[in-house]
């Protein structure tokens, strides 16, 4: 298996309720530019128009060629990552959009790439290939990169005749420097009842959460530093029941000298690890601004905030 240029983080949740004892795997910070090393900033597709000797520009690839070797490479079992489903490659006037869900997500996204010169550029390296194939295969590595690193969660996106398109160029989020975010678990089950019950959420529902198999992820905002600590805000989503598809923010909280915009990317991260596990609709019955920041809208009743997964701001 290929590995990424830049340092990724684990790609599955926690299997048990338990602190792990394996570095967590950290959510990217949104609103912060997003660089890797030699490669550098997300590309759309980068690729070079050379001038031969008689100053005309190269004529592109066949795009037949070009579709065929990217339809060939990102169509097939086990292509770019675990949890990319390749749903369609097409030409689209001078773009390759690749459209794909991304793990239990029922969103469908789309990410354009410009169609290569010859000779092309690596969209990935940035560095010059020698066939469509190749070109193909660097669009798989781009897409393993990027979203293992985040790029649902951090695109600019846009929804396009039921398609949403996903711009690695344009960043979501706020600037939360200085602070990370983590699904974690607890340390034991009296402090997580306890910070539920401070939250408002009933022993039958905790009970669910802690329990139930009701969870979908506990998530930790903390310090940025070499210890990882203090923890300075807690979010938890877990399914609702009797809904298909339905979940709910059941604790939402940051400390009070912390900046508001860890208690958003905590929303945001929430509603996206519920989506990340099959969620449609996301609900909450907290009153925080943060929701709204976030994409939440009050129901016509006024007792909740709610979301559709596939709009998250």
């Amino acid at each position: 298996m290929r590995q990424s240029r830049r340092t990724r983080w684990a790609s599955g949740m926690p299997t048990n309720l338990q602190l792990p004892t394996t570095p967590p795997r950290t959510l990217p910070v949104l609103g912060r530019e997003h660089r890797g090393g030699e490669v550098g900033a997300p590309k759309r597709g980068l690729n070079r128009s050379v001038v031969d000797q008689a100053g005309g520009v190269n004529d592109p690839w066949p795009r037949a060629a070009t579709l065929a070797a990217a339809r060939s490479q990102l169509l097939r079992a086990g292509a770019v990552a675990d949890g990319f489903h390749g749903v369609r490659v097409d030409v689209q006037a001078e773009d390759l959009v690749v459209m794909f869900r991304w793990r239990l997500d029922p969103t469908t996204y789309g990410v354009r790439f410009t169609l290569p010169a010859v000779p092309a550029d690596s969209p990935w390296t940035g560095v010059p290939v020698d066939s469509a194939e190749q070109w193909a295969s660097d669009v798989d590595g781009w897409l393993m990169e990027e979203l293992q690193t985040g790029l649902v969660r951090r695109a600019g996106r846009r929804r396009v005749a039921g398609l949403t398109e996903l711009d690695p160029a344009q960043q979501r989020g706020w600037d939360t420097t200085g602070y990370q975010v983590t699904p974690s678990g607890w340390s034991a089950p009296a402090q997580a009842r306890r910070a539920l019950t401070a939250a408002g959420v009933d022993r039958g529902r905790s009970d669910q959460l802690l329990t139930g198999g009701r969870l979908i992820s506990w998530l930790h905002a903390y310090v940025d530093n070499a210890a990882g600590s203090p923890v300075v805000g807690r979010a938890v989503v877990g399914w609702v029941t009797g809904t298909a598809g339905g979940a709910s923010i059941d604790l939402l909280t940051v400390d009070t000298d912390v900046p508001t915009s860890v208690g958003r990317m905590l929303a945001h991260h929430a509603v996206h690890e519920a989506a990340e596990a099959g969620a449609t609709q996301v609900t909450s019955t907290s009153a925080h601004p943060w929701l709204l920041d976030v994409g939440f809208r009050p129901t016509t009743d006024g007792t909740r905030q709610v979301i559709d997964t596939a709009d998250p701001a």
